[in-house]
Formats: C-alpha cells, structure tokens, sequence
C-alpha cells in the first residue's frame, strides 16, 4: 500500500489484524496519530509508514512488536521522545525515526539493541559506550551511526 496517496487516519481497528506480518504505508497522506492499538501486531516483522502526515507522540505500545526487525517512522511529525519501550525490541535491526520532531536524549534502553545498525542523532546515553566502536559522524547528515563492536 506504498506511495498510494491514502489520505485519512490510522485506523485504530488495524491492529486487531494480530497475524499480520508486513505493512508498508509509507507514502501516502495519513494524518492522524499513530493508534496505540499497533501494539496487537505482534507477529508483525516489517513495519514501514513513513512520509505521511503523522503527528502526535510514537505509542509505547510499539514495544510491543516483539518480532519486530525493520520499522521505519521517519519523515512525519512525531513529537516528544523516542519511546523506551523500543529498547526492548531484541529482533530489531533497522529503526529509523528520521526527520521527525523527536527530543533527545536516545532512551538508555537502546544499549539492548546490539543488533541495529541505524542513523540516530542525539547524545549517546552513558549505558551504550562500550559496545559500540567509536560513533561516526556524517558530515552530509550530522547523524551518528553506531557500529557495534
């Protein structure tokens, strides 16, 4: 459902499809908040709605995609932090939250995720120095990549 210009809000009873395993609705026109009733998805491995009109804070219940590997938030207008339930999302390893209004600091929980490889800018949270290599700056971007030792 890429690039498809649906131009209405999340609905909250999407999340009641428990088996789904990949959505992608990037590109599109959506512009409500992000229901927390994405938290049923807990099958769900690839979860992409990027470039919308999104807006509000990301749920904590996104914590809940355990089987989670790829989510991709970036390009809306997502305020307030970066949930710390996110931390928990062993199986994740690529997360991008780009191009958002989010705060600083990156949650301590995100010295669990040793298996993501992404562009996060902020200061690097005490509990992480030690299991990344020295962090990269891109100059292009200003964005720190971590890569883990």
């Amino acid at each position: 459902m890429l690039g498809n210009q649906f131009s209405s809000s999340v609905p909250p009873c999407l999340g009641n499809v428990t088996s789904l395993r990949y959505l992608y609705v990037g590109y599109n026109m959506l512009n409500s908040i992000l229901p927390e009733s994405l938290g049923g998805f807990r099958d769900l491995i690839e979860f992409n709605i990027s470039s919308n009109l999104l807006s509000g804070k990301i749920p904590l219940e996104i914590g809940n995609l355990k089987a989670a590997t790829l989510i991709d938030l970036s390009k809306n207008n997502f305020s307030g932090k970066i949930p710390s339930t996110l931390g928990g999302l062993d199986k994740l390893t690529n997360l991008s939250v780009a191009h958002n209004r989010l705060e600083e600091p990156i949650p301590d929980s995100f010295d669990k995720l040793l298996a993501l490889t992404n562009n996060i800018g902020g200061e690097i949270p005490k509990s992480m120095k030690g299991k990344y290599k020295v962090p990269l700056c891109d100059t292009k971007t200003g964005l720190y990549t971590l890569k883990s030792l």
